[in-house]
């Protein structure tokens, strides 16, 4: 499923339309993958009633990519969970080299390779790992104190100015979307946790979607960038379900204020987002530390 959910971003982020063809070869590419993974998932998708398989014709979307923004499926429980956040926990505090092979994992963990395999295969479909020879190779992040506070000054002085450039423009209905799944989070935390990558898509797609609504492609690519380096230290970090109302409380309260026209009210709102979050993530970082 983490593979249909890397098609979904990429049909939200090309904002393909009803009807569009999805070419198993064109998503092989960008994906990275050969072409019978990528059917797999088209298949799945076309279970989900998301994409319409046409015989002899391939692929189809059924729905706008502005509606699917925000959409996951649930990756099914086929992996060891407690390895996979041992995994991504020991990295963060420097317990994990950045560079690590099966053997190094097997003999750390207490596991045999058939439990490891699939482990490493998530972690690499999320883009927190990628193969080098026989190693793995952890992305790079925001592993220490110093590049988290880096991280954070950037987007303060940055993502609030994109919402007030003269060429920012941005869709109601892109802002209804995301206003309704954000609303749809905060109701379902209240019942149950939600997974951290499921949040994280969410929370990367509002701060992606304000970068691209400024109409500057630069804004866009830093804040991507910013997103990837992320990941790994925002995975374990949604582990608060009040915080995670919050904070999209604090989206809403953005969209709100663009829905009503007030950009400089959204870019002081935003402002004040990220500074609330750079503030939750030191404590988060320092405590990792001790």
């Amino acid at each position: 499923m983490a593979l249909a959910n890397k098609i979904l971003s990429v049909v939200v982020d090309e904002r393909f339309g009803v009807g569009h063809h999805l070419k198993e070869q064109h998503l092989a590419e960008i994906l990275g993958v050969s072409r019978t993974p990528v059917r797999a998932a088209l298949r799945l998708l076309a279970d989900r009633k998301i994409v319409a398989a046409i015989p002899n014709r391939g692929f189809r979307l059924q729905k706008d990519g502005r509606e699917l923004l925000g959409t996951t499926l649930d990756v099914p429980p086929l992996i060891d969970e407690k390895l996979y956040l041992d995994i991504l926990g020991d990295r963060l505090s420097g317990s994990l080299p950045p560079t690590v092979n099966q053997v190094m994992l097997t003999k750390r963990y207490g596991i045999g390779r058939g439990s490891l395999r699939p482990v490493l295969n998530r972690l690499a479909e999320e883009g927190l790992i990628t193969r080098k020879g026989q190693n793995w190779l952890f992305l790079p992040s925001l592993e220490s104190e110093s590049s988290l506070r880096a991280s954070y000054d950037l987007r303060i002085t940055l993502e609030p100015a994109g919402l007030l450039l003269d060429s920012f423009r941005v869709d109601r209905g892109v802002l209804r979307h995301l206003r309704d799944r954000h609303s749809l989070i905060i109701e379902q935390t209240q019942a149950a946790p939600v997974p951290g990558r499921s949040l994280f898509m969410l929370d990367s797609q509002f701060h992606e979607t304000m970068a691209e609504a400024s109409g500057n492609p630069f804004f866009l690519q830093v804040v991507q960038q910013q997103n990837k380096l992320r990941r790994l230290f925002e995975y374990q970090g949604y582990a608060n379900s009040a915080r995670v109302r919050e904070w999209c409380g604090e989206h809403l309260a953005v969209i709100e204020a663009l829905e009503r026209g007030d950009r400089a009210a959204a870019a002081g709102t935003l402002r004040d987002h990220l500074q609330r979050a750079a503030a939750t993530a030191m404590v988060q970082s320092r405590s990792r530390a001790t």
